[in-house]
């Protein structure tokens, strides 16, 4: 959307910093283990993703950092403090997840408190054999970053994970319209995937497209097409906004309050 104050202003993005991980989720949303050769960008990379970024957008309420397990990128710190020196101003939040398997560093810790209260680091605790180090993480964060320990063990985050792995047809437009109504994924973009350069409605549209389940290139944006201008690439998503589905709802059985849910993390096994 517009907005008078903040130019072209997005609610949300997630920016998918890596698909490397250290866990092997079964029921992973961002499809870690169906890659053969996950994304793992260079903090060039990153810092060129970024500038992209906000070429299209002049302002986001919250910016997502999300894996893979971010801690893994060598530079991590780096790329941060490139975030915080060109683009604070553009940004109400920033929130970064992990998945309780690694603390991050002091220098990690040091930028990250650079940007005050607008910085909050989410650790997901899988329980001590997954995420054996989430409390010591979040202790190491605790005073210098506000910081939160989610529990995906006992008294489950939004009572556990769903089954986005199945990328057969299950709706008619109809029926595609009526999920994305109620599907807590779409609502206000709150998980707009961005990952190198492409943006997406979610990471199921994104890797529907990637298996070639989904033929729908206006769903997606890509911000290095130099044959479409910025505003060009803009009113693609102007007419996002107004739109009453996707395409990609068709595949998807959404996230919402009759979702059945499954135990996160469930690990799938070396065998295997």
């Amino acid at each position: 959307m517009y907005d008078k104050d903040r130019g072209f202003y997005l609610k949300h993005v997630v920016f998918v910093a890596t698909l490397r991980c250290n866990l092997r989720c079964k029921l992973c949303s961002m499809y870690i283990t169906q890659y053969e050769k996950p994304y793992h960008p260079t903090t060039e990379q990153l810092q060129s993703e970024t500038d992209a970024f906000f070429r299209f957008a002049d302002y986001v309420g919250r910016f997502t950092i999300t894996g893979g397990e971010v801690f893994l990128l060598a530079d991590f710190d780096d790329w941060l403090l490139y975030l915080y020196d060109n683009y604070f101003d553009r940004m109400n939040e920033l929130r970064i997840f992990t998945n309780g398997t690694i603390v991050p560093n002091e220098q990690i810790i040091t930028v990250a408190a650079k940007f005050g209260s607008k910085a909050r680091i989410i650790v997901d605790n899988y329980g001590s054999q997954l995420s054996p180090r989430a409390k010591e993480a979040f202790d190491a964060l605790n005073g210098a970053v506000s910081c939160e320990l989610r529990d995906y063990y006992e008294n489950l985050h939004c009572d556990g994970w769903v089954n986005l792995n199945d990328f057969s047809k299950k709706h008619d437009k109809t029926g595609a319209d009526e999920l994305y109504a109620k599907c807590s994924m779409a609502k206000d973009f709150i998980c707009l995937d961005y990952i190198n350069g492409k943006i997406s409605l979610c990471a199921f549209a994104r890797r529907a497209v990637e298996l070639g389940v989904l033929d729908a290139p206006e769903e997606q944006i890509d911000l290095h097409d130099e044959a479409t201008s910025i505003e060009e690439k803009r009113e693609v998503f102007l007419e996002w906004e107004r739109k009453k589905g996707f395409t990609a709802c068709m595949y998807c059985d959404g996230r919402h309050g009759d979702s059945e849910r499954f135990m996160p993390a469930e690990q799938i096994s070396e065998s295997k």
